[in-house]
């Protein structure tokens, strides 16, 4: 049996690539008392993912999402893997799942509120603003 190879380099974004996948670490502080609020826009988030048609997932080239709230309902951790370069994934994400439903969960976070909402560009340099590089990253079934 072969074993194929598959590089661990940095993505064009802060993320680190295995093969063609990618990954996200994002952490962000929730604004104090809204983290219910923000545990039901996730869930709204999380529903309409898994409600959206195949070909936009598959676009987007989304593997996994998840978002962990932890430290006492202060902190966010939002973490995914996708088949593009972060440019891409985030421009499809937010074309096709929509500004709105971004919006939805990241008003309850620490320093959106200055964020300019109508820009991909803006709302993409607040996430990298809270994303970290993993410090080691596999994909155990790279595409």
């Amino acid at each position: 049996m072969s074993q194929n190879t598959y590089a661990t380099t940095l993505d064009n974004g802060k993320g680190v690539r295995h093969g063609v996948v990618s990954e996200l670490s994002a952490f962000l502080t929730i604004k104090p008392g809204k983290a219910d609020a923000l545990r039901e826009a996730l869930v709204r988030l999380h529903d309409r993912l898994r409600k959206a048609p195949w070909e936009y997932i598959r676009k987007i080239g989304v593997h996994d999402m998840r978002h962990v709230i932890y430290e006492n309902d202060t902190r966010l951790l939002w973490a995914t893997e996708f088949d593009t370069d972060w440019d891409p994934y985030i421009d499809d994400a937010l074309a096709l799942i929509g500004v709105d439903s971004f919006a939805d969960w990241l008003q309850h976070t620490v320093g959106w509120d200055a964020v300019d909402h109508s820009s991909s560009e803006a709302i993409k340099r607040y996430v990298q603003s809270a994303q970290v590089s993993a410090t080691c990253y596999y994909q155990a079934v790279p595409t």
